[in-house]
């Protein structure tokens, strides 16, 4: 009975242990792929623009009218017999 709990003892401790390395290593990994995202944003070139230049980066799409059927216009029903 003894080692029994001996060993889930050891169980505990490692699973303890071991998630502290994991979170550890983790949050180093995260540190470095912030540090890589911010030096991609900076190495961006900037466009160069003339004087009077103007450049459109957004053009929105137009919206189509629906046409709804005049009071005159006939619309063809059909009826379903069960």
């Amino acid at each position: 009975m003894l080692t029994f709990l001996k060993v889930i003892f050891f169980i505990i401790i490692g699973f303890y242990i071991l998630g502290f390395i994991l979170r550890f290593l983790l949050f180093r990994f995260l540190k470095k792929i912030q540090k890589q995202a911010g030096q991609f944003t900076y190495e961006q070139p900037k466009e160069t623009r003339k004087e009077g230049e103007v450049i459109i980066d957004y053009i929105p799409k137009t919206k189509k009218e629906k046409s709804k059927p005049s009071k005159d216009e006939f619309i063809d029903y059909e009826e379903i017999k069960e």
